[in-house]
């Protein structure tokens, strides 16, 4: 076959000097002052703690480390990266991209408390529970389907649910150790990654209520195309003015918002 594979027209460049929303630039930078590695995490002064714990609460801080990684795993290699095509500015992309790597630290994370407190022989019976309890990978499985679906909002909507309370709930044993003085180097750095998990989830959230904003701008625009008459009952009377979006850069498309207001008929 002599067919060439015909290539793109052309590529944007990604440029931080024409913003066009400003939540992007300021998720950015708190993101980029945030970073962190497990690394400068003195983990090992919890090994005289850990011997303290029976097996059966190692048993269980294991797995709930090893559930945590799972999430941290699908978020950094799915999660994040399948909003990216649905990314109105370039700098959108960046963030999750951030978002991305980050998620990918986390689950390093739990790798470098496994490895610091942990015989390999138990890191290895770990993992395989992972991959063997049915109620954990039923959970993986919900997730990824709306990652993999073809509706954008729902998409969000399950990474920002996933991002506040999936993780937020297998954060609370480590909480629970610290407040017992028990493990304080691991929760210090279980604090790190709900710090970064605390932004994450804003972003997600303004995602998400800006998708909602302009479906509903959609629904509106194409009920007013099919209806004769405005949206008016026997009681009510609503005006709707929409702003216009700027055309200079420091305005997104996508803070644009419609604002209702409901003025009551009077009745003679």
């Amino acid at each position: 076959m002599t067919e060439k594979l015909k290539l793109i027209d052309h590529v944007q460049a990604i440029n931080w000097n024409r913003i066009q929303d400003d939540k992007d630039v300021e998720v950015w930078n708190r993101l980029v002052n945030n970073f962190w590695l497990p690394e400068k995490v003195p983990l090992s002064n919890d090994i005289q703690s850990w011997a303290t714990l029976t097996d059966d609460e190692k048993t269980l801080t294991m797995r709930v480390f090893t559930g945590l990684t799972l999430l941290d795993t699908i978020q950094g290699t799915v999660g994040a990266v399948s909003l990216i095509p649905d990314a109105i500015t370039p700098h959108e992309e960046a963030v999750y991209t951030n978002i991305a790597f980050m998620e990918s630290v986390h689950a390093k994370s739990y790798s470098s408390i496994f490895s610091t407190l942990c015989s390999t022989r138990e890191i290895d019976d770990a993992f395989r529970w992972s991959v063997e309890n049915p109620y954990l990978q039923k959970k993986a499985k919900i997730i990824m389907d709306y990652y993999r679906g073809d509706e954008p909002l729902k998409r969000k909507i399950a990474s920002t649910l996933l991002e506040s309370f999936l993780f937020y709930s297998g954060f609370y044993l480590p909480m629970y150790w610290s407040s017992r003085a028990k493990l304080t180097n691991t929760a210090d750095l279980i604090r790190l990654i709900i710090r970064d998990e605390a932004v994450h989830g804003y972003y997600n959230r303004l995602q998400v209520s800006s998708a909602d904003s302009s479906a509903s701008r959609q629904r509106s625009a194409k009920s007013s195309r099919t209806t004769p008459s405005a949206s008016c009952t026997s009681s009510t009377r609503t005006r709707c003015s929409t702003r216009r979006t700027s055309t200079t850069p420091s305005v997104s498309p996508k803070t644009s918002r419609s604002s209702c207001t409901t003025t009551p008929i009077r009745r003679s």
